[in-house]
């Protein structure tokens, strides 16, 4: 995860210091999205293995929907601010903020890191290389854990052309600012912040499995609907 946040911090400030020597291209922003895509879904295959060692069996449920909470929180506010600095700072100024933020979750977790190994004797060091590899191994003989992999790789992948063509179709079809598109993604958060509180009901009473495809049909239905509603540009 440390390594993740370095990688995706180092990737996107690339594009302000290109930017300040006027050489940003866009073989440049297509390998910044590449690079900072793959660290992404390395970073929450590891999230998600990291919470099962802080929190016991019987709490995870609990536990994952207040981490989902957060990040409901965090997807409200965070593209209001993003938009609000791109009119105001302008785009590379904000770019290079969104960067120091991986710098401070990396900080953060190095910091976990040394409390947890203060308070526990380990066996034997390992390396990145030795955790990626052992990482795979148990997700690929898994066959429940092999599936959510690949259902949220190809989920992060196809979110990722998303998310670009989104921007695009707000920005240049819909005729929105850069602060009213970062209000406009802001306001998906409270459907995450529900989404989060209705989780363990919804799982305690029609189980994980059919509340996790329930929720992934859901959302692919929507994600159609967007691009085939009518195009209508805001009057101002």
């Amino acid at each position: 995860m440390i390594g993740a946040d370095l990688v995706r911090a180092v990737a996107l400030l690339s594009i302000p210091l290109a930017a300040i020597a006027g050489r940003v291209t866009l073989p440049l922003l297509y390998a910044v999205a590449v690079v900072t895509g793959i660290a992404t879904v390395l970073y929450h295959l590891a999230d998600h293995v990291f919470i099962t060692d802080l929190v016991a069996g019987k709490r995870l449920l609990d536990a994952n929907g207040k981490r989902e909470a957060v990040d409901a929180v965090a997807e409200i506010s965070g593209p209001a601010l993003g938009g609000a600095l791109v009119a105001w700072l302008t785009a590379p100024i904000a770019i290079a903020a969104d960067a120091l933020t991986f710098v401070a979750s990396a900080l953060l977790l190095a910091q976990d890191r040394q409390t947890r190994e203060r308070s526990r004797h380990r066996s034997a060091a390992t390396s990145f290389i030795d955790d990626v590899r052992t990482g795979i191994r148990v997700v690929w003989r898994n066959a429940t854990v092999r599936a959510l992999f690949l259902a949220t790789a190809t989920l992060t992948f196809c979110m990722s052309f998303m998310a670009s063509l989104y921007t695009l179709f707000a920005l240049s079809d819909l005729g929105l600012s850069p602060a009213e598109l970062g209000v406009t993604i802001g306001c998906g958060g409270i459907g995450g912040l529900a989404g989060a509180a209705l989780a363990r009901p919804a799982a305690l009473r029609w189980g994980a499995r059919r509340t996790l495809i329930g929720a992934l049909v859901a959302g692919g239905v929507v994600q159609v609907l967007i691009p085939l509603a009518p195009r209508r540009p805001l009057s101002r």
